[in-house]
């Protein structure tokens, strides 16, 4: 009976351990996710290629972490002999509800990003035909009037004007949706921690002597995927110099 008390203890003090350490990880890269910029339209291209640049070392960073964790896994994976207890009828069943507690983990993450997301393409959406109403005529007039030799630079201007009117209203859009996504990071890092668990637990009945407990995995995914996202804060500054109005 004390045996099993120890065991039990044990366990959940190793799993609390393993929980405080993933969240101390994950709280010092949420520390270095840079707050949303201002004035979105008007940066320079300095300013543009400072931001991409620091959020590509970050992106690289965890992804190389993520790379050696798999690697470890599959090396631990690869050296354990297969459990024969784990085709036990009871043994089978945890093995299969396990399973089911990790889809459950993933669908639950997964709809917190798709209503996120659904919520951009519909605002961007709206913005995006209300300025082809808007641009697509001007386009066409800039391109009679080229056929006809005349000078199109008031012409240029309201296109100019209209794609600046166009940035700044798409930026709100895409600002307002990594804002609701930056809230859900936390909620978002804590089911991917459960993800971590429930995998490792899986992988412990399925080879002998697994050992190796997953430290990112499932929630350095989450700001991976968030990162990747904040390179995209400059994308809706139209290029002036380079974008072709003739359509």
């Amino acid at each position: 009976m004390n045996r099993i008390v120890f065991a039990v203890v044990f366990l959940t003090i190793l799993l609390f351990s393993i929980n405080v350490f993933a969240w101390q990880s994950a709280k010092t890269y949420l520390q270095q996710l840079p707050a949303l910029p201002e004035n979105i339209c008007e940066a320079s291209a300095d300013v543009i290629m400072e931001w991409n640049n620091s959020l590509l070392v970050l992106k690289n960073e965890m992804i190389e972490l993520q790379e050696k964790e798999k690697e470890q896994m599959e090396l631990a994976k690869a050296n354990a002999p297969i459990r024969m207890d784990m085709f036990e009828p009871a043994n089978a069943e945890k093995i299969q509800q396990l399973g089911e507690k990790i889809s459950v983990v993933e669908d639950h993450i997964n709809k917190v990003l798709t209503e996120i997301t659904l919520l951009l393409i519909e605002k961007g959406g709206d913005v995006d035909v209300k300025y082809l109403a808007i641009l697509d005529p001007l386009y066409q007039q800039k391109k009679d009037t080229q056929s006809q030799g005349k000078s199109t630079a008031l012409i240029d201007k309201e296109i100019r004007e209209a794609q600046r009117n166009k940035c700044m209203e798409m930026s709100a859009v895409r600002k307002n949706y990594l804002k609701n996504y930056s809230e859900r990071l936390e909620g978002l890092i804590e089911l991917g921690i459960k993800g971590n668990q429930l995998s490792d637990e899986m992988l412990r009945m399925m080879y002998a002597d697994y050992t190796v407990r997953r430290q990112y995995g499932f929630w350095l995914d989450i700001l991976i995927g968030y990162v990747g996202k904040l390179l995209y804060v400059y994308n809706d500054i139209p290029v002036y110099e380079t974008e072709q109005y003739n359509r």
